[in-house]
């Protein structure tokens, strides 16, 4: 398969770049900019500006999968819901699978002992979290809506 891995640097980023590698699958790992890929076994790399919609497009039609793993600075969340617009908006009209990575946050603290899961009560305790619940609640739309099932 060939993985367009978004955030590749980052800290889940690196990790889902090696593991595709060692599957042996095809890699094009995603940076932002302004910092360097440093010396990982990656033979592609493509540096987006997260705002670059079709740049965005053109990339993920290569794909199978766009593993998106990217995040922002803690200390300013207020471009994350265009960011995740605008990839929302490049994967329309394309046929890959798009797969978001993140922690666990938008649970907030844990109330029970229960797994949690996609049906787990989400309750946001920061800015963050409530940028991401609303991207999450968007995304989920767009799934249902390009894969709608087949409930007759």
């Amino acid at each position: 398969m060939k993985y367009i891995i978004l955030g590749a640097t980052g800290r889940l980023g690196q990790h889902v770049v090696r593991a595709c590698i060692a599957a042996g699958d095809e890699v094009v790992a995603v940076m932002r900019g302004g910092g360097s890929p440093e010396a990982r076994a990656v033979p592609r790399w493509a540096t987006l500006h997260p705002d670059d919609v079709t740049g965005h497009h053109r990339l993920f039609a290569e794909a199978d999968c766009v593993v998106d793993a990217r995040n922002q600075r803690y200390d300013d969340w207020s471009c994350y819901p265009a960011m995740m617009a605008g990839t929302l908006a490049a994967l329309e009209d394309i046929e890959t699978h798009y797969v978001y990575v993140d922690n666990l946050y938008l649970y907030g603290r844990p109330t029970t002992t229960a797994p949690v899961d996609e049906t787990t009560a989400r309750q946001p305790v920061s800015v963050k979290v409530l940028a991401l619940t609303g991207f999450v609640i968007t995304s989920t739309n767009f799934h249902a809506i390009r894969y709608p099932t087949d409930q007759g």
